[in-house]
């Protein structure tokens, strides 16, 4: 029902494209798409609870926070490991994360893990809703490849 949503940023590109002044393999924090926006579509997720008018500034803050935190696996970026960790996460009343887990894998535990530690870094955010929600929160590791 057209509530807010949280999905992914676009724009990282995939190996064999080109990245002006990047290095072959190399990650930058754009390298893991994530983030936060309101509205639907295939690379979102859905906002559920009761959360009353504050829940777009809520999503704001918690997109804010991924794209400051947000780095790309040195062990992954090594093996060329990319992928896409959805995981669901539960936001208390009180802007804590109660809980978290893989909805989906990367395909990668090394992703997953980073994913859900991402995840763990950006709380607690304020939470002006009331009430506790809950988010499905996607996370695209994508590696830049290097002009030749």
């Amino acid at each position: 029902m057209g509530g807010p949503a949280v999905g992914v940023g676009g724009g990282a590109a995939k190996p064999g494209d080109v990245a002006k002044g990047s290095d072959r393999g190399a990650a930058k924090p754009g390298d893991g798409e994530s983030g936060l926006r309101s509205g639907g579509g295939a690379d979102s997720a859905r906002e559920s609870g009761r959360g009353g008018s504050g829940v777009p500034a809520v999503l704001a803050i918690i997109r804010q926070r991924i794209e400051q935190e947000r780095s790309y696996p040195p062990a992954a970026r090594l093996r060329g490991i990319e992928g896409t960790v959805t995981a669901s996460i539960t936001v208390d009343r009180d802007g804590g994360l109660f809980a978290e887990r893989i909805l989906h894998s990367s395909g990668s535990a090394i992703l997953d893990r980073a994913g859900l530690a991402l995840l763990r870094r950006v709380f607690p955010v304020p939470n002006d809703t009331g009430s506790g929600f809950s988010l499905e929160v996607r996370i695209a590791y994508r590696l830049l490849a290097r002009a030749e």
